[in-house]
C-alpha cells in the first residue's frame, strides 16, 4: 500500500470515528493539527507528492496516532493485510502452511512492508532468514 493510500484510509477511518461521536474530522482539521497546509495534504492524498518520514510524523500528530500505527493502518486493516499476504504466492513458498510458528513470527513484520521497496524487502529477507534459522534450531535440524 502506498503512503498516500494509507493516509486516505486513516482519514476515512477518522471521519467515521468522528461521525459516531457526532463530530467532524476533515482534511482542513488534519492540516491545522499537523502544521501542514490543506493543499499539501491534498497533494499527498492524490499521490502527486512524495512523503518523507518528517511529514508522516506531522500527519501522525494531526491524526492523533503513533508512527507504527500509521504504517499498520486503522484497526482492522492489519487483518486484511494478513489475509492478502497469506494468499500471496510469494508468501506461500516460504514453507509448509502448517508451520504456524514461522507464520506467527514473521507475519507482524511482513504486513508493514510494501513489496515494491527494495530496501524493505532486503530487511524483511534478513528477518525471515533469522526466523527460519531459529525454527530449524528448535526442531533440531
Amino acid at each position: 500500500m502506498k503512503y498516500s493510500e494509507t493516509l486516505e484510509t486513516w482519514i476515512a477511518w477518522k471521519q467515521l470515528e468522528a461521525e459516531r461521536k457526532g463530530e467532524k474530522f476533515t482534511k482542513k482539521l488534519l492540516a491545522e493539527r499537523s502544521g501542514l497546509t490543506q493543499s499539501y495534504i491534498s497533494k499527498i492524498t492524490t499521490g502527486t507528492t512524495d512523503l518523507g518520514i518528517k511529514v508522516i510524523e506531522k500527519l501522525c500528530l494531526g491524526l492523533g496516532i503513533s508512527l507504527p500505527e500509521f504504517f499498520a493502518g486503522p484497526p482492522g486493516t492489519c487483518e486484511e493485510k494478513a489475509k492478502e499476504i497469506e494468499n500471496d504466492e510469494d508468501y506461500r513458498i516460504l514453507g509448509d502452511p502448517s508451520e504456524l510458528d514461522l507464520k506467527s513470527l514473521i507475519m507482524g513484520d511482513i504486513q508493514y512492508f510494501d513489496k515494491s521497496e527494495l530496501t524493505r524487502v532486503a530487511i524483511l529477507t534478513h528477518k525471515i532468514k533469522a526466523v527460519i534459522k531459529d525454527v530449524m534450531s528448535k526442531k533440531g535440524a
